[in-house]
């Protein structure tokens, strides 16, 4: 009996934008294709949540100047 082939081809590589995190950990099974794919999808991820943290920042920031604004506003009005 022939030994089973348990590398999936090349068309056959999983898609690990799927994967949870803890998946993307790259171990002795992986061949380079996979451990590249999962460096690839953390990296991806590590940007994005990045960017999503920056946007976030930016947004309090924006709401923190409006409220000031709003204050001065008020504050201008109930002087004169």
């Amino acid at each position: 009996m022939a030994s089973q082939h348990t590398t999936p081809a090349p068309a056959e590589q999983r898609d690990w934008k799927e994967a949870e995190d803890h998946e993307l950990v790259t171990d002795s099974k992986d061949d380079e294709a996979d451990a590249t794919a999962k460096f690839v999808e953390r990296e991806r991820r590590e940007v994005a949540r990045k960017a999503a943290e920056a946007e976030q920042q930016r947004k309090v920031e924006e709401a923190r100047v409006e409220v000031q604004r709003r204050k001065e506003v008020r504050g201008e009005r109930t002087v004169r």
